[in-house]
């Protein structure tokens, strides 16, 4: 992987992503310490990350509450 600064990135924008088509990764950085901020990738290996869906514990068992249950919001809070 490829380390660039922002400037850098901007002024050589197009030879990065020349480098990307050819299958490399080019991480994109800022300041001293290079903290990346982004990430290049080949779109052949991009892999969009799944949607999380509610209930994917469900094999776990059910939770059923009866209709007198209440619960104020500072017992829930734990004050």
């Amino acid at each position: 992987m490829t380390v660039y600064q922002i400037a850098e990135a901007k002024a050589h924008f197009s030879s990065l992503i020349k480098e990307v088509e050819q299958g490399n990764v080019v991480m994109i950085a800022r300041g001293r310490n290079n903290r990346a901020i982004a990430v290049l990738v080949p779109a052949s290996t991009w892999k969009k990350q799944a949607e999380r869906k509610l209930g994917t514990l469900a094999h776990w068992g059910e939770v059923a509450l009866g209709e007198d249950w209440h619960i104020s919001d500072e017992e829930l809070l734990g004050r």
